[in-house]
C-alpha cells in the first residue's frame, strides 16, 4: 500500500481551491496509458482541448512493451511536449491514475527506478509552464484518452503520429526567425520527439550499416549490445531530423562545418528521442562580418532522460541583412 509522505503544504503542484480560481485561458489535456500485461504491449492516449472545450489535438501512440505506470507517464510527457511545441503556456491535466497524479503533486514518493527519470522529466517540463495543474478523474470521465490508447494498442503503431513523427515537410527558410543577432552563448533549445521504430532501425542498417546486431534479434542478444540496437548513424540521423524540424531554428538552415560525436548507450526499438541543445561559443568571421561560426552542443536523450548521443558541432550563422535566404 502506498502511503502519503508529505503534508499538503509540501505539494509540488496545488489544485485550484475552487472553480473561480482556475487559470483563465488554460488548455486541458486528458491523458491515459494502457498496458496489456504488466509489463506488456503498451500505448498512450492524449486529448488536448482548447479553453472553450473544443478538441484541439488527439495523440495515440504504441510505445512497445512496458508497464501501465510507465505508459501513464509517457502520456503526461507527451501532453507536456505538445504544449511546449505548440506555445501553450497554461495547461490543466486530467488523469485516472491516482499514482501518477499524487507523485507529481509530491504526495507519494517515487520508489520504482523505472518511474524516477520519467517523473523528473515531467516535473521539469511542467515547471516551464506559466500555469500547470494535474487532477485525478474517474475512468469514465477519461474515456476519450482511454479509447485512443487502446486504439493505438490495437494497431501497434498509433492512431496518429506523435509530435514530429510524421513524414518531414520541407522547411520554409523564411519562417526561421533566429539570426546571428538573436543568438547568445548559453542559449538553450529543446526539440520535439521522435520514436525509433524497429522496422526502420533494420531498414536503415540494411542500407547503411549492415551489422548483425542492428539487423537480427538473435545475433544482437549474443553481441555486446545484448539486444537489437540502432546504428549510431541512425541515432545521428534522427537527431538531425529533430534539430532541423524543431530543435535549432537557425535562419538559413543548419550549415555544418564539422564536429564531434559520441554515443553513451544504445538506442533501442521503441525509444522516443528528444534533443537538448546549448550554444557554447559564437566566433564572428574576420573576413565576412555578416557571418559567424556557432558552436552547439546537442544531447540526445531517450524517454527515460538517459543520454544516448552527445554531439558538438560548428554551424554557420548569418546576420539578417546577409542571410542568403532573404531577398533584397
Amino acid at each position: 500500500m502506498i502511503k502519503p509522505t508529505h503534508k499538503a503544504s509540501g505539494k509540488l503542484f496545488e489544485e485550484p481551491e475552487a472553480p473561480s480560481a482556475r487559470a483563465e485561458g488554460a488548455y486541458t489535456a486528458n491523458i491515459d496509458g494502457a498496458a496489456r500485461g504488466n509489463p506488456g504491449p503498451a500505448a498512450y492516449g492524449v486529448v488536448v482541448r482548447r479553453p472553450d472545450g473544443k478538441t484541439h489535438e488527439s495523440l495515440g501512440k504504441y510505445i512497445g512493451r512496458t508497464t501501465n505506470n510507465v505508459a501513464e507517464y509517457y502520456a503526461l510527457i507527451a501532453a507536456l511536449d505538445y504544449a511546449a511545441a505548440s506555445g501553450i503556456r497554461r495547461l490543466r491535466v486530467f488523469s485516472d491514475s491516482q499514482l501518477i497524479v499524487n507523485q507529481i503533486k509530491g504526495i507519494y514518493k517515487v520508489k520504482h527506478p523505472d518511474l524516477r527519470p520519467l517523473h523528473e522529466r515531467a516535473k521539469k517540463q511542467a515547471a516551464t509552464l506559466e500555469s500547470f495543474t494535474i487532477q485525478y478523474v474517474p475512468r469514465e470521465q477519461n474515456r476519450d484518452a482511454d479509447d485512443l490508447a487502446n486504439a493505438a494498442l490495437d494497431s501497434t503503431s498509433g492512431v496518429k503520429p506523435a509530435y514530429n513523427a510524421a513524414p518531414a515537410k520541407a522547411v520554409n527558410p523564411a519562417a526561421k526567425t533566429l539570426f546571428l543577432e538573436d543568438l547568445h552563448v548559453g542559449q538553450k533549445f529543446t526539440s520535439g520527439t521522435y520514436r525509433m521504430d524497429e522496422s526502420r532501425i533494420k531498414a536503415f542498417a540494411a542500407e547503411f550499416d549492415p551489422q548483425p546486431f542492428h539487423l537480427d534479434e538473435a545475433a544482437a542478444r549474443h553481441s555486446i549490445f545484448r539486444g537489437l540496437a540502432a546504428s549510431g548513424w541512425h541515432t545521428a540521423s534522427a537527431t538531425m531530423r529533430l534539430l532541423v524540424t524543431s530543435g535549432l531554428p537557425f535562419a538559413g538552415g543548419l550549415v555544418g562545418l564539422g564536429g564531434e560525436i559520441s554515443w553513451a548507450r544504445p538506442t533501442r526499438p521503441g525509444d522516443t528521442l528528444q534533443v537538448d541543445s546549448e550554444i557554447l561559443a559564437i566566433v564572428p568571421s574576420r573576413s565576412k562580418p555578416g557571418q559567424a561560426v556557432v558552436t552547439v552542443r546537442s544531447i540526445t536523450v531517450n524517454q527515460n532522460g538517459e543520454e544516448v548521443q552527445n554531439m558538438t558541432t560548428k554551424i554557420l550563422a548569418f546576420k539578417r541583412k546577409d542571410n542568403p535566404t532573404i531577398a533584397g
